[in-house]
């Protein structure tokens, strides 16, 4: 994970830019950016990071939307209707009838399970950099994505760059914490 920390207008978004314009051809690219308004918007950010890994715009066609995650998720019918749910407005009579007496816990949890999947499966075959841009309007939803997508990027060659205001104190404390974490996993000696 790296992790870009600044005031407003000290040039976060320009620092990406010139990241991915060194980049090899072979990495893959995607970025999500939080808006003010969507913060209570469920997985707006991991959403808008998704779309570009399918490189689907984000004013495509609800059916053109269906056909490409429908085509990533390809022999994984289990995860379908979950990973749907993040598009609610994907909803078919036949995907309602899988996930109706799910609990919500359930539907959370088969989201993560399948984006995380979608995730690694891609790493596996190709390096990708996903882009948080904004995270301190990001949604509870996206950040417990990106909460779970840390640890994947420890197994598969996969960048978390993120980029947040410094008053986003989630980040800071996230990011104290896993180097804690480490630095305790390497040590007999740390007492929390």
């Amino acid at each position: 994970m790296l992790a870009i920390l600044a005031e407003a207008g000290l040039g976060k978004s320009r620092l990406i830019a010139e990241t991915r314009a060194l980049l090899p051809v072979n990495v893959t690219w995607a970025e999500g950016r939080a808006l003010s308004f969507t913060a209570g918007m469920s997985y707006w950010l991991a959403r808008e990071i998704v779309m570009s890994l399918l490189n689907v715009k984000p004013e495509a066609a609800q059916s053109e939307i269906a056909a490409a995650l429908q085509k990533a998720w390809k022999g994984r019918p289990r995860f379908i209707p979950s990973w749907l749910d993040c598009w609610n407005c994907l909803w078919t009579p036949a995907v309602e009838d899988r996930v109706k007496f799910l609990s919500s816990e359930a539907l959370r949890s088969g989201i993560l399970e399948a984006l995380g999947g979608y995730v690694r499966r891609r790493a596996r075959h190709e390096p990708l950099v996903l882009v948080w841009e904004d995270l301190h309007w990001c949604d509870p939803s996206s950040w417990e994505v990106l909460e779970m997508l840390v640890p994947v990027s420890n197994e598969v060659p996969l960048l978390l760059l993120c980029a947040a205001r410094l008053e986003d104190n989630r980040l800071l404390e996230g990011l104290a914490k896993r180097t804690m974490d480490a630095a305790c996993a390497t040590s007999s000696a740390c007492h929390h």
